[in-house]
């Protein structure tokens, strides 16, 4: 499901550069990009699909200036249309969109990019996980063999009802003829389709055992964990060259499949070989849109959240645990997880265990969700402590209450456990009392989460300001 939500937000992000000017194209791509690039449906697909999208943004400029101050002639260098002031001026607005979108998602991407040393990741890595366990064999790109299941080692996923890595011999072919007829087009159609033709090269490479070295040491790669994810690029060139063959350009030459687009007649119908390029890519997998649904194992159960806890325990995907952990002795299921499963609520993430419930100490869980919990305590003396069944993480924090669901009177301290789960542990003053355990923003979530209130605001003061100020130069039209 995120995979199939990512694929759909790309191709628009990458058709908003080609509308109106380069500022309507900074802010909707860049912008738009930087944003979704910390969504939670899909952040792999996001981190590995917005450096593309900037240097796409990049060619287009490029291109842009070079054809600026080359007019029709194509004997401009390379050099003077990189250093041309036209090019610099088209950086801005990317740049202010680029500022912008960052500004709209530190809220997202800050603390996960500081805080991503909390977190265990050596699991997503490893084991079924590794990724040059997943890479695509070449003859996997033409195979034709279809399967429903999930990536497994070796050449042969879709002969054991896996997943089918086909790129399409439809599209492929078609983007071929693309690329080899793209010497007749005009300069900057002819270097974008090359640009795509460059994208689908590296998309296809970082999927194939080459590319091992850059999997092992090559930044930002292994975002995506596994090497066929890098198919969802290779998407994009695969629907966007084939369309260059039907093509008009823009100063109404032909493409390099339509060599009479300027005739009247032809621009009257210049939609017909555009929906015919669509319907012979659609038949073409035709055979493909057949959607298979598998009922639960029955180990599984029927379809329930209790069912999804049941597949994620055996597929080792429910055990994420923060870098203090050992991680030889994660837990993999809990006394809590078998309450979701049998349907029950779970009222407290006490470790009772390791209170005594007596007169020496005793604590009730009076309220408890998923960041919080209050609960009455009763200590004879000081030293006492309670242990909750949450991971230790940056942000928890307690609070001395001044009665049953009252106000904070005094924060006391959170300390990590000292041992294999590094879970969080409160130490209980003297006395009687409640106490309230609530996951907080630290300093550094609550700053990034105001610059990104601060880019919205600041956004939307600019948008009123130009909406005031058309609507004056309207009343002074409609005056004069």
């Amino acid at each position: 499901m995120a995979e199939s939500f990512a694929i759909a937000a790309a191709p628009r992000a990458v058709g908003l550069p080609q509308r109106g000017r380069r500022a309507a194209m900074a802010l909707g791509a860049c912008g738009r990009c930087c944003i979704r690039r910390a969504d939670v449906d899909q952040q792999p697909g996001r981190l590995v699909f917005t450096p593309g999208l900037a240097a796409y943004v990049a060619v287009l400029i490029f291109l842009e200036a070079r054809a600026r101050r080359a007019g029709a002639d194509d004997a401009c260098s390379w050099r003077s249309a990189l250093l041309g002031r036209e090019t610099i001026r088209s950086v801005v607005a990317p740049g202010l969109a680029l500022a912008i979108g960052l500004g709209l998602s530190a809220a997202f991407f800050i603390p996960a990019l500081i805080e991503q040393g909390y977190i265990n990741k050596t699991q997503w890595f490893g084991e079924y996980y590794n990724p040059e366990q997943h890479f695509v064999y070449f003859h996997q790109l033409f195979d034709t063999a279809w399967g429903y299941g999930i990536s497994q080692p070796g050449p042969d996923d879709a002969a054991q009802g896996a997943l089918s890595y086909q790129l399409g011999v439809a599209a492929t072919v078609l983007t071929l003829i693309g690329l080899a007829l793209s010497g007749r087009a005009r300069p900057r159609l002819r270097g974008e389709v090359r640009f795509w033709g460059a994208w689908l090269l590296a998309s296809v490479f970082l999927t194939l055992p080459a590319s091992v070295l850059l999997w092992r040491h090559a930044p930002i790669v292994d975002y995506a964990q596994f090497p066929w994810r890098y198919l969802m690029l290779a998407i994009l060139p695969l629907s966007i060259v084939p369309a260059f063959l039907v093509a008009r350009q823009e100063d109404g030459a032909a493409g390099a499949g339509n060599p009479a687009a300027g005739d009247p007649a032809v621009a009257a119908g210049g939609l017909w070989p555009a929906f015919l390029l669509s319907a012979l890519l659609l038949l073409s997998s035709y055979p493909y849109l057949q959607v298979e649904i598998r009922e639960p194992t029955p180990e599984q159960g029927p379809v329930s959240m209790a069912a999804l806890m049941r597949f994620q325990r055996t597929s080792d995907e429910m055990t994420g645990v923060t870098a203090w952990v050992d991680p030889e002795r994660r837990p993999l299921w809990s006394d809590m997880a078998e309450l979701w499963v049998q349907g029950k609520p779970v009222t407290t993430r006490v470790d009772y265990s390791s209170v005594p419930q007596n007169e020496t100490l005793a604590v009730n869980s009076e309220d408890a969700g998923t960041a919080h919990e209050q609960i009455f305590f009763y200590a004879a003396g000081a030293g006492q402590s309670v242990t909750f069944n949450r991971f230790w993480y940056p942000g928890w924090t307690v609070y001395l209450l001044d009665g049953k669901d009252g106000r904070p009177v005094q924060q006391l301290e959170v300390v990590r456990e000292d041992g294999p789960l590094a879970r969080v542990v409160v130490p209980i003053p003297q006395g009687e009392g409640y106490l309230l355990l609530r996951f907080e923003d630290t300093p550094l979530r609550a700053a990034a989460r105001w610059v990104t209130y601060a880019t919205a605001v600041g956004l939307l003061l600019a948008a009123g300001m130009v909406w005031l100020r058309r609507r004056a130069a309207r009343r002074g039209q409609a005056q004069g």
